[in-house]
């Protein structure tokens, strides 16, 4: 199961850390959560940390909006997901790169990148700094849409 760090939206609060949760990392999250629910649906990831996890590209949905995802790694697994990709996307391997919230305005609405760690139990990696296990970019309305969304971990 995957762990949240973050309470699902959109109760944007997290009492653990007596502090509200921005829009922003409450989209990042359920950005992740959504791609690795996705990518453990399909067999691509396992909670199991002795096996490495091959790059993947898959398509999935959220809230009914096309996203694209990636996942790879050993034990820890990087997870990459982008909210209604354009067609640049597929010119290349540009969803496995770690910059690519730098370029969103090329490649789709949202980009939302993470870390899950697999030791102890699958749990998405978070940290109190933006940027230390993760990374977001997105316009205004794919945040407040993907704030709307109810993601849960899947178990």
């Amino acid at each position: 199961m995957i762990k949240p760090a973050i309470h699902p939206t959109p109760a944007i609060s997290n009492p653990a850390r007596g502090s509200a949760v921005s829009k922003r990392r409450a989209a990042w999250r359920n950005l992740v959560v959504a791609a690795a629910g996705e990518a453990i649906a399909r067999g691509v990831l396992r909670r199991d940390a002795t096996q490495r996890v091959e790059a993947t590209t898959f398509p999935f949905e959220i809230g009914g909006r096309q996203a694209l995802g990636f996942v790879g790694g050993n034990n820890e697994v990087t997870v990459h997901a982008i909210l209604e990709p354009t067609p640049e996307v597929f010119k290349g391997d540009f969803i496995a790169s770690s910059n690519l919230c730098d370029f969103r305005k090329y490649f789709g609405a949202a980009i939302a990148i993470g870390w899950l760690g697999r030791k102890g139990g699958l749990h998405l990696r978070t940290g109190k700094r933006p940027g230390v296990f993760g990374a977001f970019s997105g316009d205004t309305e794919a945040k407040d849409f993907l704030c709307a969304q109810r993601v849960e971990p899947a178990v």
